[in-house]
């Protein structure tokens, strides 16, 4: 698509979503005022607002109005905000920062970050369930989701990365990890929006695909931008080396091929789009990807 401005597109699909997010959290005035509170502080930290903005462009990649799908990318944000909390709490991570700001257990507490996070998982399936679609097809996104973000997903990703803390890992491990942990809950979005338009079998591995290697890309610059200290768009304190004994790939590959390796990422999901013959527009996909392959560079 000539002269199709993808950073500015993709800002449009998050101030969508945050628009929706808004209505569904709670008004600070109503109480336990702390809830509001803290709920509204961990969704609108900042923050890509990747996972949403793929099951937009998904659906919108079919030719199809996005509209409808909103709740359902609201509830996206949801479901990773919460993950954010808790892999944050001294247990899991034991982030003190995180996009420049104290982390959601640092500035309320760690009973009431808990809390927060369980609420907001629990809110995300609310706002699944209020998409309008088929209701056939609204049970299958449910369980898209379900999937990605518990023990067939994110859950299992988060457990082996911390079973595997201080340990030496070998690729299919380190894979395994960041497979579930992170591309889990980017594969789900664009699966959840190619269910909501029909998508054949064939198309729906063709993003499956694409996802598996977006996701990847994704967090191989991740570790990457925390290797050449990226403070800012990491959120993490300057000197402090917050994923030290995490298997990353940089401390497996080195650098170079790190970099690289975003690069052949990034170029297997967008060939993967070609398998998906439905997609009237795949450059909506194709070109998110390239904007996060292109991060900091």
């Amino acid at each position: 698509m000539t002269n199709f401005d993808y950073n500015e597109y993709y800002k449009i699909l998050g101030s969508r979503v945050d628009r929706v997010m808004d209505d569904y959290l709670p008004r600070e005035d109503v109480f336990p005022e702390v809830l509001a509170e803290i709920l509204r502080y961990s969704v609108f930290a900042g923050g890509k607002r990747l996972r949403p903005s793929l099951l937009l462009a998904t659906v919108e990649a079919f030719g199809q109005n996005s509209e409808p799908l909103l709740p359902a990318a609201a509830a996206l944000e949801f479901m990773h905000t919460y993950s954010l909390i808790h892999d944050d709490l001294p247990a899991m991570d034991n982030d003190d920062y995180r996009r420049g700001k104290l982390t959601s257990h640092k500035k309320f507490g760690e009973a009431a970050a808990i809390l927060a996070g369980d609420g907001l998982m629990s809110l995300a399936f609310h706002a699944l369930a209020d998409s309008e679609i088929r209701p056939d097809l609204l049970v299958k996104m449910i369980k898209e989701l379900a999937d990605a973000s518990g023990i067939r997903g994110m859950v299992a990703g988060q457990m082996a990365d911390m079973y595997y803390e201080n340990k030496e890992v070998n690729s299919e491990t380190l894979d395994f990890i960041h497979q579930y942990k992170t591309a889990a809950m980017i594969v789900a979005p664009l699966r959840m929006g190619a269910i909501s338009c029909l998508a054949s079998e064939d198309t729906l591995a063709a993003l499956t695909e694409f996802g598996v290697a977006l996701g990847l890309a994704f967090q191989v610059m991740d570790d990457l931008l925390d290797v050449i200290g990226d403070q800012e768009q990491l959120g993490k304190r300057p000197g402090v080396d917050v994923r030290k004994g995490k298997a990353t790939y940089p401390a497996l590959y080195g650098v170079e091929a790190s970099h690289k390796m975003v690069d052949q990422q990034t170029a297997r999901a967008i060939s993967a789009l070609e398998q998906a013959k439905e997609l009237r527009s795949p450059e909506y996909l194709s070109g998110i990807a390239q904007l996060l392959a292109e991060r900091n560079r």
